[in-house]
């Protein structure tokens, strides 16, 4: 049995976190494209924390690419958090997610 992922949102002034927690597949794309949704809201950032998430595949880096191309068209941005060690990381880079979303290795402040 898979470790789907929990999506939470949570709001921080003018910036909204979306916390993955477990796997991203296609199974649940849907669920997490209308958690970034949520998440995006009227947001100016959108910090996408992959800390807990532990495989993604190509519907979740598709989404990710999407929710980037959306919030640069309003003049918004995405803050990526993927640490070092994580099992994801790899993926991102060699996909080029990181060419249009830097790739952060926690939440503090920039």
């Amino acid at each position: 049995m898979t470790d789907l992922a929990r999506f939470t949102v949570q709001r921080l002034d003018r910036m909204s976190v979306l916390r993955v927690d477990g796997e991203v597949d296609i199974s649940n794309a849907e669920q997490l494209a209308a958690a970034m949704d949520r998440a995006a809201g009227d947001a100016r950032t959108v910090a996408l924390d992959l800390s807990g998430t532990t495989y993604l595949d190509s519907a979740g880096i598709r989404l990710v690419f999407n929710l980037a191309e959306r919030l640069q068209t309003r003049r918004g941005r995405v803050r990526l958090i993927v640490p070092e060690d994580s099992p994801i990381r790899a993926v991102l880079e060699v996909t080029g997610v990181h060419l249009l979303v830097p790739l952060e290795t926690s939440l503090d402040p920039v």
